[in-house]
């Protein structure tokens, strides 16, 4: 409203000045508000390739330790079926002594 004033109570010469003024602080602070879009475009960009190349390392480090592991296992017999284990009955049955048990006769406990 105030600018409907300005303009009816002035000449244009007066008039264009304040909005050519006001023009160039937008137009000022388009092109400020571009190049902070494109500088954070580009951190963005640098930050996303950043983290790729990590990904990249850790997926080799990957496919190296399971190369490895896989050599490892290859040298291992895995059996085809439960039959194929032996289990000794020992470990069936841990509470069995596997050497015959002697009693303990009183006289051989209390010889003074």
């Amino acid at each position: 409203m105030s600018s409907s004033l300005a303009k009816a109570g002035s000449s244009g010469s007066d008039v264009d000045a304040p909005n050519a003024m006001i023009d160039e602080k937008r137009r000022k602070r388009m092109i400020s508000n571009r190049e902070s879009a494109r500088r954070s475009r580009m951190k963005r960009q640098k930050h996303l390739e950043g983290l790729n190349k990590i990904l990249r390392d850790e997926k080799m480090k990957l496919a190296e330790n399971l190369k490895n592991l896989q050599q490892i296992l290859s040298g291992y017999e895995v059996p085809e079926s439960d039959q194929d284990i032996e289990v000794s009955d020992r470990f069936l049955n841990p509470w069995q002594v596997s050497s015959p048990v002697k009693p303990i006769t009183a006289s051989v406990m209390f010889t003074f």
